[in-house]
């Protein structure tokens, strides 16, 4: 499959502010830019998705999240909203010359965490098969038969449920990689969709898949993963997951980029001197 478009939030093109509420993240277009905002809503917020995702591992970055509005916000403003346009609200904000309403679009910080927690049940599951961990495995899922037919559910989520006939159940292991296909299908059917597009680079059409807003970039991201076998890691110095294959980094390497390798050499460095001189 080719590479899919990946987006996500490009500050130097699109001028807006977030900030939260108890309830809401509320994206709020700076003054110069609202006039052009208004007239692409209710669009605007595909605008915000404009080059490929950088962070290889974001989704797991995603699924770490805490949830507090604290965290949302600093992850939304790096990477951007995570919505499609047609699942943005509205929020009251601070009153502008140019939005005398004090009306904003707005994500519900609900909606967020529920995502949040989405991707974290699918990652937790994805990581216990890989590390072929059966047992912790099967404390994850509740399973009951009626009528001949076995139904899997994830714990902590009774509506995340799969099916099995008697003469189709294959134990645990098979049930859970059924519920990794159903969540992440789920996911994909909503916030992707396949493009052709005219490869200028090769002469030729291409088929990609595009995500339709952040949310679909992550579970894009995540199906790769799953269908790629690939091995991820947390940088040593800033915590940031990145993928690794041959590809892309040694699979002994240890930090995400090299200025967080020079960072901790010059934290090491320091650490060294000081002892030294005690």
């Amino acid at each position: 499959m080719n590479t899919p478009h990946l987006f996500h939030y490009a500050q130097g093109r699109f001028q807006w502010e977030l900030t939260v509420t108890d309830e809401y993240l509320v994206i709020m277009p700076t003054q110069r830019r609202w006039n052009l905002i208004e007239k692409l809503a209710p669009y605007y917020p595909e605008v915000f998705f404009s080059k490929p995702l950088e962070h290889t591992g974001l989704f797991r970055h995603f699924a770490e999240l805490s949830g507090d509005p604290q965290s949302i916000l600093s992850f939304a403003e790096k990477h951007g909203v995570l919505l499609p346009s047609r699942e943005v609200t509205a929020a009251r904000g601070p009153k502008t010359e140019e939005n005398t309403s004090g009306s904003w679009p707005a994500e519900p910080l609900e909606r967020w965490r529920t995502e949040i927690s989405k991707m974290r049940r699918a990652v937790e599951v994805w990581d216990l098969l890989r590390s072929d961990d059966i047992d912790n495995l099967a404390e994850r899922f509740t399973i009951q038969e009626k009528g001949g037919v076995l139904t899997v559910a994830h714990v902590e989520n009774p509506e995340e449920v799969v099916y099995f006939t008697r003469g189709e159940w294959v134990g645990i292991e098979g049930a859970a990689w059924r519920y990794l296909e159903h969540v992440i299908n789920k996911r994909l059917e909503a916030y992707t969709h396949a493009v052709l597009e005219f490869d200028a680079g090769k002469g030729r059409m291409a088929l990609r898949v595009t995500a339709k807003c952040l949310l679909g970039a992550l579970w894009l991201q995540f199906a790769q993963g799953v269908e790629g076998f690939k091995e991820y890691r947390q940088c040593g110095e800033c915590g940031t997951w990145y993928e690794l294959t041959p590809d892309k980094n040694r699979t002994n390497k240890l930090y995400c980029s090299n200025a967080c390798k020079q960072k901790a050499y010059r934290r090491r460095r320091a650490a060294t001197s000081q002892q030294a001189e005690e």
